[in-house]
Protein backbone atom coordinates (compact mmCIF):
# COMPACT_ATOMS: atom_id res chain seq x y z
CA UNK A 1 0.00 0.00 0.00
CA UNK A 2 2.56 2.61 0.88
CA UNK A 3 4.47 2.36 -2.88
CA UNK A 4 0.72 3.06 -4.21
CA UNK A 5 0.94 6.13 -2.21
CA UNK A 6 3.89 6.77 -3.22
CA UNK A 7 3.54 6.46 -6.68
CA UNK A 8 0.28 8.86 -6.75
CA UNK A 9 2.60 11.49 -5.13
CA UNK A 10 5.16 11.66 -7.46
CA UNK A 11 2.61 11.64 -10.40
CA UNK A 12 0.78 14.43 -9.21
CA UNK A 13 4.00 16.51 -8.31
CA UNK A 14 5.11 15.99 -12.14
CA UNK A 15 1.45 16.90 -13.12
CA UNK A 16 1.81 20.14 -10.46
CA UNK A 17 5.66 20.62 -12.24
CA UNK A 18 4.43 20.72 -16.03
CA UNK A 19 1.54 23.02 -15.41
CA UNK A 20 4.00 25.73 -13.60
CA UNK A 21 6.75 24.97 -16.11
CA UNK A 22 8.26 27.70 -18.86
CA UNK A 23 5.81 26.64 -22.19
CA UNK A 24 8.51 29.14 -24.16
CA UNK A 25 11.86 29.05 -24.22
CA UNK A 26 13.71 31.86 -25.40
CA UNK A 27 16.56 32.07 -27.07
CA UNK A 28 19.64 33.07 -28.82
CA UNK A 29 18.96 36.71 -26.89
CA UNK A 30 20.74 39.40 -28.58
CA UNK A 31 21.20 43.37 -28.18
CA UNK A 32 22.30 45.25 -31.10
CA UNK A 33 22.29 49.23 -31.89
CA UNK A 34 19.99 48.41 -35.00
CA UNK A 35 18.18 51.64 -35.52
CA UNK A 36 21.93 53.62 -35.74
CA UNK A 37 21.81 56.30 -33.80
CA UNK A 38 23.72 54.24 -30.45
CA UNK A 39 21.14 55.45 -28.41
CA UNK A 40 18.09 53.76 -28.62
CA UNK A 41 18.89 50.13 -28.85
CA UNK A 42 17.18 47.06 -30.61
CA UNK A 43 17.10 43.56 -29.35
CA UNK A 44 16.26 40.15 -31.15
CA UNK A 45 15.44 36.46 -29.56
CA UNK A 46 13.88 33.29 -30.72
CA UNK A 47 10.71 32.04 -29.07
CA UNK A 48 9.51 28.74 -29.08
CA UNK A 49 6.35 26.96 -27.91
CA UNK A 50 6.89 23.80 -25.76
CA UNK A 51 3.15 23.46 -25.57
CA UNK A 52 1.32 20.73 -26.72
CA UNK A 53 -0.81 23.87 -27.86
CA UNK A 54 -1.24 26.44 -30.32
CA UNK A 55 -0.40 30.15 -29.11
CA UNK A 56 -2.34 33.23 -30.07
CA UNK A 57 -0.61 35.93 -28.20
CA UNK A 58 2.65 35.68 -26.62
CA UNK A 59 4.09 38.84 -24.44
CA UNK A 60 7.33 39.42 -23.67
CA UNK A 61 8.54 41.94 -20.86
CA UNK A 62 12.20 43.17 -21.15
CA UNK A 63 14.92 44.75 -18.86
CA UNK A 64 17.98 46.97 -19.56
CA UNK A 65 21.04 46.49 -17.79
CA UNK A 66 23.86 49.43 -17.43
CA UNK A 67 27.38 49.05 -17.00
CA UNK A 68 27.40 48.71 -13.30
CA UNK A 69 25.23 46.06 -13.59
CA UNK A 70 21.74 47.60 -12.13
CA UNK A 71 18.42 46.24 -13.75
CA UNK A 72 16.13 49.26 -15.60
CA UNK A 73 12.89 48.28 -16.38
CA UNK A 74 11.34 48.47 -19.89
CA UNK A 75 7.98 48.99 -19.50
CA UNK A 76 6.59 48.09 -22.77
CA UNK A 77 5.09 44.83 -23.86
CA UNK A 78 6.84 43.32 -26.67
CA UNK A 79 4.34 41.27 -28.41
CA UNK A 80 4.90 37.82 -30.80
CA UNK A 81 1.68 36.74 -32.12
CA UNK A 82 0.46 32.83 -33.51
CA UNK A 83 3.10 30.23 -33.00
CA UNK A 84 1.89 26.69 -33.48
CA UNK A 85 2.87 23.90 -31.11
CA UNK A 86 6.61 23.41 -31.62
CA UNK A 87 7.27 25.73 -33.74
CA UNK A 88 9.93 28.73 -33.49
CA UNK A 89 9.47 31.97 -34.34
CA UNK A 90 11.78 35.68 -34.57
CA UNK A 91 11.61 38.36 -32.75
CA UNK A 92 12.93 42.06 -33.46
CA UNK A 93 12.08 44.80 -30.99
CA UNK A 94 13.67 48.00 -29.90
CA UNK A 95 14.16 49.00 -26.53
CA UNK A 96 11.72 52.12 -26.94
CA UNK A 97 14.10 54.03 -24.50
CA UNK A 98 17.02 56.10 -24.88
CA UNK A 99 19.80 53.96 -23.06
CA UNK A 100 22.85 55.64 -24.18
CA UNK A 101 26.46 54.38 -24.09
CA UNK A 102 25.59 52.63 -20.95
CA UNK A 103 23.71 49.62 -21.72
CA UNK A 104 25.86 46.26 -21.41
CA UNK A 105 22.86 44.30 -21.79
CA UNK A 106 19.54 42.73 -22.21
CA UNK A 107 17.16 40.45 -19.98
CA UNK A 108 14.01 38.93 -21.33
CA UNK A 109 11.20 37.08 -19.97
CA UNK A 110 8.17 36.10 -20.92
CA UNK A 111 4.89 38.07 -19.17
CA UNK A 112 1.85 35.88 -20.24
CA UNK A 113 0.68 33.33 -23.01
CA UNK A 114 -2.46 33.17 -24.43
CA UNK A 115 -3.58 29.88 -26.28
CA UNK A 116 -6.14 29.87 -29.17
CA UNK A 117 -8.09 27.56 -27.05
CA UNK A 118 -8.70 30.27 -24.57
CA UNK A 119 -6.38 29.09 -21.99
CA UNK A 120 -3.33 31.63 -20.20
CA UNK A 121 -0.51 31.06 -18.89
CA UNK A 122 1.21 33.87 -16.86
CA UNK A 123 4.33 34.60 -15.46
CA UNK A 124 4.55 34.11 -11.41
CA UNK A 125 6.84 37.14 -11.09
CA UNK A 126 9.60 35.16 -10.66
CA UNK A 127 10.75 35.98 -14.37
CA UNK A 128 11.87 32.61 -14.78
CA UNK A 129 11.08 31.78 -18.47
CA UNK A 130 13.35 33.54 -20.20
CA UNK A 131 17.11 34.99 -21.48
CA UNK A 132 19.65 37.53 -21.66
CA UNK A 133 22.70 38.97 -23.68
CA UNK A 134 24.84 40.65 -20.91
CA UNK A 135 28.03 41.79 -21.26
CA UNK A 136 30.47 39.05 -19.78
CA UNK A 137 32.02 39.64 -16.24
CA UNK A 138 29.28 42.21 -15.56
CA UNK A 139 28.13 41.49 -12.12
CA UNK A 140 24.38 42.08 -11.56
CA UNK A 141 22.97 44.20 -8.77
Amino acid sequence: MPKKWLIAALVIRAALAAETSCPVSISEVKRDTGLGDRITYCFSLKATNRAAKPISSLVLRAAAVDSKGYIHLLNYDYPINNIPAGDTKDGYFSSHRLLGSDYQGIKIWVKEVDYKDGGVWTDSGDRACGGQDVKKNLKMR
